[in-house]
């Protein structure tokens, strides 16, 4: 009986270090999350800047300049957003092969987190 209460003991302990860790990497996701969506309408919102006409055939050298200042600034930024999707990608798997799918500490079922892509689709 000892046995077994110790087995139980221990199956019980692994189950809360698990929702422990699902809850982290829950937490981790929604930041990931978050911060791509941000990311993503800021992309947008260069994009649209360098579309306007005063872009498209700048009339002097500071237009110049800050076109191409907003054009490096948007490169940037969508290189960090391939990094966000790479972390995202990265815990989702973990949290697939602690076999999470969605569950936190307190044993509520949550869906996956998941967020838009910069071209508006969901992944």
């Amino acid at each position: 009986k000892q046995q077994f209460n110790n087995y139980l003991t221990t199956l019980q302990s692994g189950r809360v270090k698990r929702a422990e860790d699902c809850a982290k990497l829950t937490s981790y996701l929604s930041d990931l999350n978050t911060a791509k969506t941000s990311e993503a309408d800021l992309i947008s919102q260069l994009t649209t800047i360098l579309a306007l006409d005063v872009f498209t055939s700048p009339a002097n050298t500071e237009i110049s300049n800050l076109k191409t200042t907003l054009t490096d600034m948007k490169s940037y930024h969508e290189t960090y957003i391939a990094k966000l999707t790479t972390l995202i990608g990265t815990y989702q798997g973990q949290s697939d092969a602690a076999g999470c799918s969605g569950t936190t500490l307190a044993g509520t079922t949550q869906p996956k987190t998941t967020g838009p892509t910069p071209d508006g689709t969901t992944q």
